[in-house]
């Protein structure tokens, strides 16, 4: 009964919590860094790498990394599926429902949901699904070449 009680206060916190956020749930690529705290709680490590302009903040093994200068959300690696992150397609985003080359990130992520991991390394964007890796021009949000993928956990042309 005690772990009932105690578990139903945690639920009930947990749920206070999210309201102040005003109904946000989660956040994405640009949030600001309040918001991430907000959400996850207090990081079980932080590590400051002032020269590249990021902040790593540690939830067990996921990451979220923040720019020490605009303080907000530049990757992340959900390697424990603990974040409350999530991207979202863009407006325009035509349907589809396989990917071919050329897709865009907001095809893949309207098609495949939200991302384990998103990386911006110079000129590119990498994401994951699972083991799946897809990479992007930064500039045109285009895939490069093909999938490098050990699985089927994405949706692929039909051949």
């Amino acid at each position: 009964m005690k772990t009932f009680r105690l578990f139903l206060i945690l639920f009930i916190l947990t749920a206070l919590n999210i309201n102040c956020l005003k109904g946000q749930k989660y956040y994405t690529i640009g949030s600001p860094k309040e918001v991430v705290i907000k959400l996850q709680g207090n990081p079980s490590k932080t590590e400051i790498y002032s020269d590249l302009d990021k902040e790593v903040l540690i939830f067990g093994k996921s990451r979220v990394t923040i720019s020490v200068l605009t303080k907000k959300v530049t990757s992340y690696a959900n390697n424990d599926l603990n974040l409350w992150v999530k991207l979202k397609p863009g407006e325009n985003a035509p349907k589809q429902d396989f990917l071919i080359e050329e897709s865009d990130l907001h095809k893949v992520i309207m098609l495949n949901g939200t991302p384990t991991s998103y990386i911006e390394i110079f000129d590119r964007i990498s994401i994951f699904y699972g083991e799946t890796v897809l990479n992007f021009n930064k500039l045109n949000q285009k895939m490069l070449g093909s999938v490098i993928s050990n699985s089927d956990n994405i949706k692929m042309p039909q051949k």
